[in-house]
């Protein structure tokens, strides 16, 4: 069986990624295959669907519903050090 990630509800992902984005980090959105279980990566930054297409089996998961997780990328150095500091006050 796929790696299944752990998945978080619809609202606190958004929630979270809204200040990531404003800091100029970009925000992949991921879940979980409701029939296979693979792991999945949406190829658009800061763009959440409520549906996600797995790319292993070709059926569809409601993300909304069974919840996801994402993916950060700092593209600037400013990012970057936002993001260290983020990490930093996490621990």
């Amino acid at each position: 069986m796929a790696h299944r990630m752990k998945l978080y509800p619809w609202n606190e992902i958004v929630a979270s990624t809204n200040d990531l984005i404003k800091q100029g980090m970009e925000c992949y959105q991921q879940f979980n295959c409701d029939h296979c279980g693979a792991k999945q990566t949406m190829d658009i930054p800061n763009m959440f669907y409520e549906i996600g297409t797995c790319e292993e089996c070709g059926k569809d998961t409601n993300i909304k519903q069974h919840g996801m997780n994402f993916m950060v990328h700092a593209r600037t150095p400013e990012a970057a050090d936002a993001l260290l500091k983020l990490m930093k006050g996490k621990r």
